[in-house]
């Protein structure tokens, strides 16, 4: 059975949305006897990974508020997707950086996922309809105990400062705050 539609209300639902992804692109891969094949070339399988595999997976994962434990598991996933198209074993002692070379260094699964959650976060924010009142707005609410939950737009706003501080260091070393300031002004 494949879920086409997931309503989140709590952040365990969305971690286990996560993990169900995981497993069915999981089945996916051993459900498919193409990677035996040895006339087929790496070159010809990498992008039947992307497209059979990482589809299943990236479903719907620009909604997903991804913390490190998640972004950790999404990381693994991706390295044993490469190890299984490439027939590489546990037991061979290969590191993740020399499976990664040898195919060419594929963008990971993780950074894709922060791509789409970027990107459908400036979809919302070009827009001036109810979603973007939805994502920008607070419910007045009293304040519960303990760490507040991580939100979709925390997470993404976090995303956002890594990019700027990248987008805006200077030749000399130095980030440029005028352009940082006004870049985060817009947001």
């Amino acid at each position: 059975m494949f879920v086409y539609a997931a309503l989140f209300f709590h952040m365990l639902l969305i971690q286990a949305e996560t993990r169900r992804r995981i497993q069915q692109a999981r089945v996916a891969m051993t459900k498919l006897t193409i990677w035996r094949d040895h006339n087929i070339t790496k070159a010809t399988k990498m992008p039947l990974v992307q497209s059979l595999l990482f589809s299943i997976f990236l479903y719907a994962s620009e909604t997903w508020t991804v913390k490190k434990a998640d972004r950790a598991r999404i990381d693994a996933f991706d390295m044993w997707t490469w190890r299984r198209m490439l027939r590489v074993p546990y037991t061979a002692h290969q590191t993740n950086v020399s499976i990664l070379d040898d195919l060419g260094n594929p963008k990971r699964l993780s950074s894709v996922v922060s791509t789409r959650m970027l990107t459908f976060f400036g979809h919302i924010h070009r827009s001036d309809n109810m979603e973007r009142l939805v994502v920008q707005s607070h419910a007045p609410s009293g304040r519960r105990r303990g760490r507040p939950p991580t939100r979709w737009v925390d997470t993404t706003k976090q995303l956002l400062d890594i990019i700027l501080a990248i987008f805006c260091i200077r030749t000399d070393g130095r980030t440029d705050r005028v352009v940082k300031s006004s870049i985060k002004r817009r947001l």
